[in-house]
């Protein structure tokens, strides 16, 4: 990793102007005009590594090549405006930022997609972040774990939630041995500006404080948040070699509220500082409650429909249960077949894949059970693994003789190869010894107990991502371009917490092995745990927050990192 000053912005002048010149480089149409500004002195914010800039013009409306403009390091400390033509109005626009030296790519930016209306002036803030590194662009006005981060479809990213304070308590009725805290949840939320690398706060807070929650990315563009609780205890319960996390609430505390995010509401009445006006968005009812308060659930938007499957998680009756929600309402409750909690779940070609966090599972058949959506209001049938077609399952063994390792605790997951193949990444899990499974380290499997499930045929590869940190409680977040970043956790039953980041390229071999980015070595500026992260465009990971240990102390972060692959060429 090398050395690196911290992320520097530069400011880009926009303006469309209907009357400027052409370029035959990018094609007819109105302009874009670029000048450097503000008192930033001679190198005009660059930083001094950098001797010419590219600034790309995305279409999102199109599949076109995008255009592409070349500014060399004297040309942005002049005073003049540049025009670039090719700027289309009426569309949405991204703009990538790529900061050289020679050929080589040291610095990146994006913001967007926007869209401009012919003749509109618009400033543009683009923060050059630094390439093949992590870096700190900022904190968030109070520190906190157990939120969430959702990119919007123009690029901002909201972060909401969350619990704000944990504090010791005496833990009654635990194994010697056992920590606790209590906790208390916010209904603050912002808004990180990738643009500006700001985080700003929402125009109105939720409206319910809220931890432990579920924010799903619905097709119109709209966020849920659902359940969550407003106030519990972490439990570091006692168990042979450590301790292990434990989420608890009571049944009030244990939310079945849902609220939607509209980054359209709110806007202000006129953009006098010409900047697309980036705190807009706010918080409105969700429509009918929950059947059952849930929290250390899954949510997952099931394909080809705008309709949510909740499953799971904490809080009377929730644990055993799925439910959907669909525009506001709220159906389909149907039975599982076990409790899961803080399970995984993955989308498949026609439903969601539901896995692990089952803690009384006594056989193979118990570790997974699938949902299938039968229509386009997302309305299905939840069932065990069908073995008549995926036949490449493990037996129907009881455990723990065959496959323990499946059944993960705080794993995540996301679909690879248009949701053929589910990768779960994890390593908490049963002890396989007794009755009943207690939770415990790596005696049953591999120490990395991660894997991937080919969802057409049953077939389970593990492990995958030999050699890399544990992750439970982490943050598994899938990048538009198919990649995907397993950014901190919990790392063992010491209550310590890995700053490790982890990139898999998206791609799957033929053995069934996710191909994990050999060339990406990067860490977080701290370890810890139930953090919440989000992608950008550009195959950047914006990381926020999350929760650690010093000796008995939990330890809430504030920061916000931008986790930004090496690049090693314009593309």
């Amino acid at each position: 990793m090398r050395t690196v000053p911290p992320a520097l912005p530069i400011v880009l002048l926009v303006l469309v102007c209907l009357g400027c010149g052409m370029d035959e480089r990018l094609g007819s149409g109105p302009a874009l005009r670029i000048r450097t500004a503000g008192a930033m002195g001679p190198t005009a914010g660059l930083p001094g590594d950098v001797d010419r800039v590219v600034v790309q013009i995305l279409d999102q409306s199109t599949d076109e090549p995008p255009g592409r403009v070349e500014l060399t390091r004297e040309e942005l400390t002049d005073d003049t405006a540049w025009g670039v033509i090719g700027v289309p109005t009426g569309r949405p626009i991204e703009l990538r930022v790529l900061g050289l030296a020679t050929e080589e790519v040291l610095y990146t930016g994006v913001v967007g997609p926007f869209t401009l209306a012919a003749g509109e002036r618009r400033y543009v803030d683009l923060l050059l972040v630094p390439a093949g590194a992590v870096t700190a662009v900022g904190r968030l006005p109070s520190a906190r774990a157990m939120h969430t981060a959702t990119t919007l479809a123009d690029g901002r990213i909201l972060i909401a939630g969350g619990v704000e304070s944990a504090q010791p308590i005496a833990c009654d009725g635990q194994p010697d041995g056992s920590v606790c805290y209590s906790l208390v949840a916010s209904s603050r939320a912002w808004l990180y500006d990738p643009a500006t690398g700001l985080v700003l706060e929402t125009r109105g807070s939720m409206w319910a404080a809220r931890a432990g929650h579920s924010a799903t990315l619905l097709p119109d563009g709209r966020v849920l948040m659902a359940g969550g609780f407003s106030s519990g205890e972490l439990v570091l319960l006692a168990v042979e070699g450590g301790v292990v996390p434990r989420l608890e609430a009571t049944a009030e505390a244990a939310l079945a509220s849902t609220e939607v995010f509209d980054p359209a509401e709110n806007p202000e009445e006129e953009d006098l500082e010409a900047d697309g006006d980036p705190g807009r968005g706010g918080f409105s009812a969700g429509g009918q409650d929950l059947a059952f308060g849930r929290f250390h659930h899954t949510a997952t938007l099931v394909p080809g429909t705008s309709a949510v499957l909740l499953a799971g998680g904490r809080g009377a009756g929730s644990s055993d249960t799925v439910e959907v929600w669909n525009a506001g309402i709220t159906s389909g409750q149907q039975a599982l077949s076990i409790p899961r909690i803080a399970h995984a779940a993955a989308p498949s070609a026609d439903g969601v894949w539901l896995i692990g966090g089952a803690a009384g599972a006594v056989r193979n058949s118990q570790v997974v059970e699938i949902y299938s959506a039968s229509g386009e209001d997302g309305l299905g049938t939840i069932g065990p693994v069908p073995r008549e077609v995926l036949t490449e399952f493990p037996d129907d063994a009881t455990l723990p003789a065959a496959n323990a390792g499946l059944n993960l605790v705080g794993a995540g997951a996301v679909s690879l190869a248009d949701r053929r193949y589910a990768l779960v990444i994890g390593w908490l899990g049963p002890l396989c010894e007794g009755d009943q499974p207690a939770w415990a380290g790596e005696v049953c499997g591999p120490a990395n107990r991660s894997f991937a499930i080919d969802m057409e045929t049953g077939r389970v590869t593990q492990p995958v991502g030999a050699g890399s940190a544990n992750h439970a409680f982490a943050s598994v977040v899938q990048a538009p371009d198919g990649g995907v970043f397993v950014a901190g956790g919990l790392e063992d039953l010491s209550r310590a917490t890995t700053p490790s980041v982890q990139r898999f390229t998206g791609t799957v071999d033929d053995s069934g092995m996710p191909a994990v980015d050999d060339g990406f070595a990067l860490g977080l500026g701290e370890g810890r745990m139930m953090l919440a992260a989000a992608a950008q465009t550009d195959g950047t990971l914006v990381v926020t927050g999350g929760l650690s240990f010093e000796g008995e102390t939990a330890v809430l972060s504030d920061l916000v990192e931008v986790v930004n692959p090496p690049r090693f060429d314009e593309e």
